[in-house]
């Protein structure tokens, strides 16, 4: 059986038992041997399969082929990639928004007596 795992690409070097099959961006997807108790058809029920796996006790998804996992890891990146696309973006707009209300306060006060239809009268 195999196992995917992705990680970081500066991390490839310390997983010697994997083997590289797609590398995108900053992450690269790496196939291992696995057992076929760490696979879901041990556990008597999904809730303890998945405890297992978050503590790293079980493998989440097992491959019968190199090919196969290859696949899925390739699909995986993909995913991973146009998520973290997302994010940047959201990001950046963000990051201009704040940059233009910045500008727009520093234009000075903005009255809204005119929008209210009140009239302004001078104090003098």
């Amino acid at each position: 059986m195999k196992r995917v795992i992705v990680v970081p690409i500066l991390d490839v070097h310390r997983f010697r038992a994997f083997e590289e099959v797609c590398r995108d961006q900053g992450l690269a997807a790496l196939v291992g041997d696995t057992t076929s108790e760490r696979s879901r058809g041990r556990f008597s029920s999904e809730e303890m399969f998945l405890e297992a796996v978050a503590r790293g006790d079980a493998d989440r998804y097992t491959f019968e082929t190199v090919e196969e996992a290859a696949a899925f890891a390739k699909d995986k990146l993909e995913i991973l990639n146009r998520l973290g696309k997302a994010i940047e973006d959201g990001l950046n707009r963000t990051t201009t928004q704040k940059f233009r209300s910045r500008a727009s306060q520093k234009s000075g006060p903005k009255s809204f007596s005119k929008e209210l239809g009140f009239t302004e009268t001078s104090s003098k």
